[in-house]
């Protein structure tokens, strides 16, 4: 038999990071993509740039809607409801660039109110704009750094962006708080992603003893044994999802 290809399996785990399916991760590279699953990734790259004009356009207007414009808290308020209930038509109707819009202006008009940056957290999740959804989840854990969940979620989209190091941090301080298969499991990608494949194995065996059918933990220590060349005990776990 002959040795899948290093290269080609070190490629499915950067596409695939923290894989919650074997199968999707093997159909994403062996599957070609449909006519309509093509329209559909066109259709969210367009909605991102057209999101990202937005987004930089807010960023570049002077901010004359916070606290130097003079206004009594209650005509803020006022101001914030009314750019939140636009975002929400907006959302509705699918326009989510003139959402993140309406969304930005009412975190400029109360930077301290989290509702404007969990609703465009939801926006760049729904869009797959990882890097708009990186600096929002920054804002958010400036507002409440003690939040274990968004510290969590904050880690897995360094990862998905490519910051291994950074995740690491972010993944080990939430661990400090609560013992979670998730969080090794995403340690363990962290490290084969940066070569150190014995690591890695010993995360997911941590996640996997916590919750013994965590299949993510299991596809996962499957491939870091096939990039570590460990080719029999890979497809001895592979073959059992």
């Amino acid at each position: 038999m002959s040795k899948p290809n290093h290269k080609s399996l070190k490629a499915i785990l950067l596409s695939h990071i923290a894989l919650f399916s074997l199968s999707a991760a093997v159909l994403a590279v062996v599957t070609p993509l449909s006519l309509a699953q093509a329209s559909e990734v066109g259709q969210r790259d367009s909605i991102k740039e057209e999101i990202r004009k937005t987004r930089e356009a807010s960023e570049s207007k002077p901010a004359i809607e916070g606290a130097n414009s003079g206004e009594a808290d209650g005509g803020l308020r006022l101001r914030f409801e009314r750019h939140l209930l636009i975002a929400d038509e907006a959302i509705r109707t699918g326009n989510f660039s003139m959402a993140a819009g309406f969304l930005m202006r009412a975190h400029d008009t109360i930077p301290s109110d989290p509702e404007p940056l969990l609703r465009l957290a939801d926006i760049y999740q729904e869009t797959g704009d990882d890097l708009a959804l990186e600096q929002v989840q920054q804002r958010l854990l400036g507002l409440n750094s003690s939040d274990r969940g968004l510290t969590v979620e904050y880690g897995m989209t360094l990862l998905r962006n490519g910051k291994v190091s950074a995740a690491r941090v972010t993944l080990h301080r939430a661990l400090d708080k609560e013992e979670d298969p998730r969080i090794f499991n995403a340690l363990g990608v962290a490290f084969d992603l940066e070569g150190d494949h014995k690591s890695a194995q010993a995360h997911y065996l941590i996640a996997l003893g916590l919750e013994q059918d965590n299949l993510a933990a299991m596809a996962n220590m499957g491939l870091s044994l096939a990039l570590s060349e460990d080719f029999s005990k890979a497809i001895q776990i592979l073959t059992h999802l």
